[in-house]
Parts: C-alpha cells; sequence; structure tokens
C-alpha cells in the first residue's frame, strides 16, 4: 500500500507478504531510482493559509 503524505511516499507491506531478500531488493531498485534522478516527486505548493514546510520538494 503506498503512503503518500506532504513530503514523503512510504510503501507499506505486510512482513508475512514480503521475504528480508525481496525487501533489500526492492529498497534499493528504488534508491537506485532516487539517486539516478529517473524518480521525481512535485509537491503542489502550500495553500496560502499553509505555511511551507521546509522539507517539502518544490
Amino acid at each position: 500500500m503506498k503512503l503518500e503524505r506532504k513530503g514523503q511516499v512510504e510503501f507499506l507491506v505486510l512482513k508475512s507478504e514480503i521475504s528480508e531478500k525481496a525487501a533489500a531488493g526492492i529498497s534499493r531498485l528504488m534508491q537506485h531510482a532516487i539517486d539516478s534522478g529517473t524518480w521525481e516527486q512535485t509537491w503542489p505548493p502550500p495553500a496560502d493559509d499553509e505555511p511551507a514546510d521546509e522539507g517539502t520538494p518544490t
């Protein structure tokens, strides 16, 4: 399940549904996508009444 919050995305998987080896492999693939610049997150700007979050990518 993808859980998206302001400034971050997490993928939640039941431990009973994935092996540690598979989880480590997926983590490596996702980190490679981030490091290589092939995965980009574009978050909308904050609303006028909402303070900007310094950790939020623009």
